[in-house]
Order: C-alpha cells, then structure tokens, then sequence
C-alpha cells in the first residue's frame, strides 16, 4: 500500500489529471489522501466516478500547506506507521513507471527516510534537481536549466532537501509521527522540514530521474498579494531558524530594499511584501515578549 497526499486549494480539477497519473501506473493498493483547504469545494462529490480509496480530510478553513500536510501524515501514521507517504501537489502528474522506480529505490536502500524526485516543468526541462542551502549567503537551490539524463532504476543522491512538490517520506524509519513546522503556512516548509530531520541524522536523498511533470505555480500565482505575503514571511522566517544571523539580518535589508524597488515597479508584489513583513515583525515581538 502506497499512500498519496495531497493538500487542496480550489485545485479539483487538477486532482482528476494527478489521479488520472496515478492509475495509469496501474498500481494495485494505493490510498490517495486529500486535505481540502477550500471547504466549499466538495471533492468526494467531483471525484464520485473513479472507483479509487479515497479519504478526504476537510479542516473548515484554509490552514495552508503545513498545517494540512500535518493532518495527512498523522492520519496514514495512525493507520500505518510503516507507511510510505508520497506527497504530491495537486498541480503535479506522475509518469508510468514512477511508483516502479521509487519502490526499487527504497528496496536498494531502506534506510532512507524522505525521498524526493527530479521534477521536470511544463517545458521539459528539471525545475528541481537537488536541494541545496547556503547558511553564508542565505541562497536556497534547485534549479537546473537542463533536460532529463538517463539513469538507473535506483540511481539516487544525497541532499539536505528535497521538493514537497514530490517528497515520498518513510515512516518506517522515523521514530515519531514526523511534523511540518505550523509557523509556515506557504513556502519554506518544506526545505524546514528536510533540514531539521537531515540534523537529526535522517537520510534524505533525490532520484536522478525525473518522475514528476509540475505546473509550477499553476495556483500560487492566482494571487499575487498572497503568495508574496507568505514568501516574505516564510524566507525570513526560514532564515532566522537556519541561516547565520548575519546573513538573515542582511535579508531583512535585502527585503526592505525590494519592497522600495516594487513600489514602482508593481504594487501587488510590494503590497505582499510589506506584508509578509509585517508578519514577522509581529512574530519576532511575541517571541520577544
């Protein structure tokens, strides 16, 4: 049994073409879990005509994407804590032999705990390759420009993050029901959530074949205001946890400096910026208080 999660946000049809995927691996026992963050959407209704396990988790409000992916995973946990948890977005499609290829990769090696893929854009080409984090400068990476490379069916490499766009996360070798960090509510979460278990000594990896295709922002970009809002937040936010507090203070420049430049540039990016900021403002005067 393979369980997939998926965090909803006005995203049914996107979730037909994602369950659409998943069935043309032909996989026999699979679960797709969804935490639906637009209640007014009835999903259990839209997706009545496939004949699939379907579990949805309907919160009330959009709790963003943490909070969300918290509630799946300690549903599956409660189920099965040996389970393996695919997270995927809603806005993503898995290849036919995806589900053949990460079951060979955790057969190779077991100890993996949170497995992440190459993802490919609209384009073709990586849109994400391998995590990397520069506590001297505060950089997040993982673009590569380039088309897929062949590789072998367990051709994996080790990282300190991977997407949750597509994480697979290993619950067998977790010693607790792991968690998403709930300050975030969009952004960040996920390069939080590989980092503070790649501390703690869990192996984190990538495949080296691309497996997932990703309508990249297909619903952050809805909304501009918002989705830099919870950017500003998030990086700053992810900063201050993991970066040198030279480095974030050189941010918190760096976002005041852009949100002057967006000012004329375009209002929505810096109307969202200065909220975001806002956020952490407050955040850091609770902390304080």
């Amino acid at each position: 049994m393979i369980y997939f999660l998926s965090i909803n946000y006005h995203s049914t049809e996107l979730i037909r073409a994602l369950l659409n995927s998943i069935l043309e691996t032909r996989v026999l026992l699979f679960k797709l879990v969804i935490v639906n963050n637009s209640p007014q959407e009835n999903i259990l209704s839209s997706l009545s005509n496939y004949s699939v396990n379907l579990h949805v988790i309907t919160p009330g409000i959009n709790i963003g994407f943490g909070r969300g992916c918290n509630l799946g995973i300690e549903y599956i946990y409660n189920i099965d804590s040996n389970a393996r948890i695919w997270l995927i977005n809603p806005d993503a499609t898995i290849d036919r032999s995806a589900i053949s290829y990460i079951s060979k990769c955790f057969e190779h090696d077991n100890s993996i705990a949170i497995l992440g893929t190459k993802i490919r854009d609209t384009q073709g080409l990586i849109w994400f390759g391998k995590g990397h984090f520069n506590r001297f400068v505060g950089t997040l990476d993982h673009r590569y420009k380039e088309r897929e490379k062949s590789s072998t069916a367990t051709a994996i490499e080790n990282c300190c993050w991977v997407s949750g766009c597509s994480m697979i996360i290993n619950l067998a070798v977790f010693e607790h029901c792991p968690t998403f960090d709930t300050h975030y509510f969009l952004y960040c979460e996920d390069t939080d959530f590989c980092i503070r278990y790649h501390q703690k000594g869990y192996h984190i990896a990538v495949t080296q074949a691309a497996l997932v295709d990703h309508d990249v922002s297909a619903i952050t970009n809805r909304n501009k205001i918002s989705k830099f809002k919870h950017y500003t937040f998030s990086k700053l936010y992810f900063l201050y946890q993991h970066a040198f507090f030279v480095t974030f203070v050189f941010h918190v420049f760096l976002t005041f400096l852009k949100l002057f430049i967006n000012f004329f540039v375009d209002r929505d990016i810096a109307h969202g910026q200065w909220q975001g900021l806002k956020l952490f403002i407050l955040y850091i005067v609770s902390e304080a208080w």
